[in-house]
């Protein structure tokens, strides 16, 4: 039986890479069910602790493989029905049925084991048939009662908790008959004190008894079928067998000594001719349980030799030898089902000449066996049509008499049937004959499937190398893009946090000094005449003090003619330039002998070309193409903010000159008001371009937020599931980056267009507007478990909808965000009305505001904590203080820190 487990662990060992893709998982601690009263394998011992065979063996492998497991025993049907239906047990010891195998997976066999029937001494029994219309006692949930159930539908079955209690009702006379494994304790009877209890000896209703586990769980199969196969090798399997199974065991001879006393007695009372005849008798049984013997020989002994030491056909070649000597039959023959068609594989026994290569799986036994899937026997063959047919279309086909094959089956498909032929022995085939035949067929499908499994893998030997050698070359791929994708990020932050045109420029000459191999590096900006092109930043830029004063002065001075030099052409042009021997191209002007490769793009804005960014390096051919397209999107990436860094300057200068012109308009006399109001509407024309600036602004940083989305979106629809968390935590900075540059850019159009849009002033019901604001705000109402409280109905104040429900959107809004910890906000609304005004109080629970910040706070871009504690983009207040003003109304706040905030909105009747 030994041999039969390592068998069956190895060819489910060498089957571990077919399954071992599987996605499934298993929990940290798997649940083992057993049966509370099944011993040696699995009981609760006098402590009521679970002891047994099958406790330890489990606990090793547990151990062994690296997982932690809880032992759970209790009535057996309790048992299997947890594992079959619920996720509660993960592993249970159980018998082989094929209706439980739809429903579990099953490891290595344990044992091959079989069932004893056992009857109360005096009783008379034949064969199963006779258990018609009686009582038997059987374990609930045992295969016995599925066997019964199908085959013998008159039997009438009492169901035990357990084997014992079976037994104990049939001493108790409960039942006619019971049954128990061969595999429960030997010295049951005895403890049980069933002593007017005997065994009929012919075993019943063979069974491999295995592991099982929940159907597809495959990956926790493989490791309790590794389990069992290491059990083996280290002699744990048998040390275990040994300390509780075969130490248990009574010899055959203590066993039956009274049977055998008895019949030295009955030998020497009776007649020699009784004599005779029970020789005769015992000889018959003997060679029954011989060949019985034999079979499960076979099925034990079945070992697949490795697959790479020894091909297939040589295989099935011995294990035919095998099968022919133990069924005492003279040839047999495997055929493996191609296209409906049963295709020699091999056979023993028979002349090449007496066998077709081909046989149609619709015709002959072949047909039944297939249909039937399961072993099929045939005493004479002559008594069945479809023989005779076949007989007479294949005349030189070989002659038999006696015939009985099964199929191979292998996961529920039949691949393929093996036959077993006598030429003269009418061979009646046993129930059990064929059951143990099938169970070869089981085996040698296995083996089949298992050595063309082997043959595929070599096969993608090649294949697997192939694609590991592609993969590494992906992965350098990868990680080059994801250094690119690092630097772009870098880039795109550093524009987002100034509008110095050399600060912006120096630090994109430092961001490419990581990707690109150059020695110096340059940014040049055509005037807005096109007529020069002036240095704006260069790579050795990295002064400090006077010296870096020094330099600035010296950057603005340095100039070039468009179409002057490289520099001049690309900006003059807007093409790329690249060299690898720049001193042969006659447009190269040498300002360092030592510059050799050159690389040269052009900043387009708009379809135009406004200058360049040049980089040089003292080797040849250094500048790859790939280099060129980097070079070109972090160009393109930066145009916009170059353009608005000089625009930003323009304005820096246009508002110092305003500055000074309203320093001067304060020192003219009266006698120069009209000089004052023409340079009052100067001043106004120059703060409408202000405006349109910052709409312009607000609207031109769209195109490096584009430019920052879109190659996000690039690389993460091709390389983001291939990065490891540092590139993914990368990519979620880009989107929030570029997330936080949408909400300001929004923001900003919104304040700028408060000045654009002309005002309505009708009448607006107050009490409309906050309804409305609360529906809009109801998700971070939710969130944040505020309470909003209206004191009262609300007024109908004159003035623009759309403004003063932008006021109150943003006072309700930050009075729900600014909340203290573990406080829920609350926030009460109510009015003060008199004659001249009507003022709108908004009071809050939150954190309150410090006295010097109750000016600053409606400035644009004032905040007063960090965008990770209260993301926002500090325009909101500065949107209520414009709104307000240009409805001809006031807001002021009164606050205590720690006790909240009262915003006072104060609309005129005039």
């Amino acid at each position: 039986m030994r041999k039969f487990f390592f068998t069956i662990a190895t060819i489910l060992f060498l089957l571990v890479p077919y399954f071992s893709y599987s996605q499934d998982t298993i929990p940290s601690t798997i649940v083992y069910g057993g049966d509370e009263a099944f011993p040696p394998y699995e009981f609760l011992n006098k402590k009521g602790e679970p002891e047994g065979f099958n406790i330890d063996l489990i606990r090793y492998i547990a151990k062994q493989m690296g997982f932690k497991v809880k032992i759970k025993l209790a009535p057996w049907n309790e048992i299997a029905g947890e594992l079959e239906h619920t996720d509660s047990i993960q592993v249970a010891s159980m018998y082989f049925s094929e209706k439980r195998a739809q429903l579990v997976d099953f490891a290595s066999p344990i044992e091959m084991s079989y069932y004893e029937l056992y009857l109360k001494k005096g009783t008379k029994f034949s064969d199963l048939k006779s258990l018609e219309g009686k009582t038997v006692a059987i374990e609930n949930g045992s295969v016995l009662d599925e066997y019964f159930t199908e085959n013998y539908p008159g039997v009438i079955l009492m169901r035990y908790p357990s084997e014992v209690a079976a037994l104990e009702a049939l001493s108790k006379g409960e039942c006619y008959a019971a049954f128990a494994s061969n595999i429960i304790n030997y010295n049951l009877i005895k403890a049980e004190d069933l002593n007017n209890l005997f065994k009929y000896h012919k075993p019943f209703l063979p069974r491999l008894y295995s592991f099982a586990v929940k159907k597809e769980n495959t990956r926790l199969l493989n490791l309790l079928n590794i389990g069992l196969l290491k059990a083996q090798e280290d002699g744990v399997f048998h040390n275990l067998r040994k300390k509780w199974i075969n130490d248990q065991k009574e010899s055959w001879l203590t066993k039956n000594s009274k049977w055998i006393l008895t019949a030295i007695l009955i030998l020497i009372i009776w007649f020699i001719s009784w004599i005779i005849v029970l020789r005769y008798s015992i000889n018959i049984k003997t060679k029954e349980l011989g060949f019985a013997n034999s079979r499960l020989r076979l099925i034990a002994s079945f070992k697949p030799t490795r697959i790479d030491k020894i091909s297939a056909q040589e295989q099935v070649i011995k294990l035919l030898e095998h099968i022919k000597e133990t069924f005492k039959a003279d040839a047999c023959i495997v055929r493996i089902l191609k296209d409906n068609q049963l295709e020699l594989f091999e056979s023993v026994g028979i002349e090449s000449k007496n066998l077709v290569q081909m046989f149609p799986a619709n015709e002959g036994f072949g047909k039944k066996v297939i249909e039937a899937r399961k072993a099929l026997g045939f005493k004479n063959v002559a008594n069945e049509s479809t023989h005779n047919k076949i007989k007479n279309k294949y005349p030189n086909l070989f002659s038999f008499v006696s015939y009985a094959g099964a199929p191979l089956i292998f996961e529920g498909k039949v691949i393929g049937i093996i036959g077993v032929y006598s030429k003269t022995k009418k061979h009646e085939f046993s129930s059990d004959e064929l059951e143990h035949f099938q169970i070869v067929a089981d085996q040698l499908a296995v083996s089949f499937e298992n050595t063309l499994l082997f043959e595929q893998n070599e096969k993608q030997k090649e294949i697997l190398v192939k694609q590991i050698v592609s993969r590494k070359a992906a992965e350098s791929e990868l990680q080059k893009s994801f250094q690119t994708t690092n630097t772009l990020y870098e880039i795109s932050k550093e524009l987002s946090l100034s509008l110095d045109m050399m600060i912006i420029g120096s630090k994109i000459l430092k961001s490419l000094e990581k990707l690109l191999k150059s020695q110096r590096s340059s940014i040049w900006l055509m005037d807005e005449n096109r007529r020069k092109v002036s240095l704006i930043a260069f790579s050795d830029f990295n002064l400090k003090g006077d010296e870096l004063q020094k330099e600035i002065q010296n950057i603005k001075n340095k100039t070039k003619k468009p179409g002057e030099g490289i520099i001049g052409w690309v900006s003059l042009n807007g093409e790329n330039f690249r060299s690898g021997n720049v001193k042969k191209d006659e447009r190269f002007h040498e300002t360092n002998s030592g510059v050799k490769s050159v690389l040269c793009v052009p900043i387009i804005l708009e379809g135009i070309s406004i200058g360049c960014i040049n980089i040089e390096s003292f080797e040849k051919n250094i500048f790859s193409e790939e280099d060129e397209r980097l070079l070109t999107a972090i160009s393109n990436l930066s145009s916009s903010t170059i353009q608005n860094a000089r625009l930003f300057e323009k304005l820096n200068f246009e508002l110092a000159e305003r500055t000074r012109a309203e320093r001067e308009v304060e020192k003219l006399n009266k006698d120069l008001e009209l000089r004052v109001e023409q340079r009052t509407e100067e001043l106004r024309a120059s703060n409408k371009e202000m405006e349109s600036f910052v709409y312009s602004i607000s609207h031109d940083l769209r195109a490096p937020l584009r430019s920052i989305t879109g190659f996000a979106e690039i690389i993460s629809r091709r390389h983001k599931a291939n990065l490891n968390e540092e590139g993914q935590e990368y990519f979620e900075y880009i989107l929030e980056a570029a997330n936080n540059m949408a909400n300001l850019i929004n923001d900003l159009l919104q304040f700028s267009r408060l000045a654009k849009n002309p005002l309505s002033k009708t009448p607006v019901d107050l009490n409309e507007v906050l309804e409305s604001v609360q529906k809009n705000l109801n998700q971070d109402i939710i969130d944040k478990k505020a309470t909003i409280i209206l004191s009262g109905k609300m007024p109908i104040v004159k003035g623009d909808r759309s403004l003063i429900g932008q006021i109150f959107s943003n006072l309700v809004q930050n009075a729900i965000k600014y909340h203290r910890t573990g406080v829920d906000p609350k926030v009460v609304i109510s009015v003060i009305d008199d004659e001249k005004s009507t003022v709108i109080k908004i009071q809050d629970n939150g954190m309150g505001i410090p006295p010097e910040h109750f000016e600053k706070i409606f400035d644009i871009f004032q905040r007063l904590h960090s965008n990770e504690t209260y993301p926002g983009t500090g325009i909101g207040l500065a949107i209520v203080k414009k709104a307000i003003t240009a409805l001809g109304g006031t807001v002021w706040l009164e606050s205590k820190i720690g006790e909240g905030t009262t915003f006072f909105v104060q609309f005129s009747k005039n």
